[in-house]
């Protein structure tokens, strides 16, 4: 995994977005790791 200061490429940021929208509906895998992949993504995404 990338150390989250880093920019991911837009293919990192697609699969991890598609790791997102398939653990959201898990109950299993709801855990601290999910929330924060999450986010580091939302920081990518709301970032300018």
């Amino acid at each position: 995994m990338r150390i989250i200061n880093e920019m991911p490429d837009a293919g990192e940021r697609e699969r991890r977005m598609e790791f997102l929208a398939a653990t959201r509906n898990d109950p299993e895998l709801r855990n601290a790791c999910v929330y924060v992949a999450f986010l580091s993504a939302w920081e990518d995404i709301t970032s300018p």
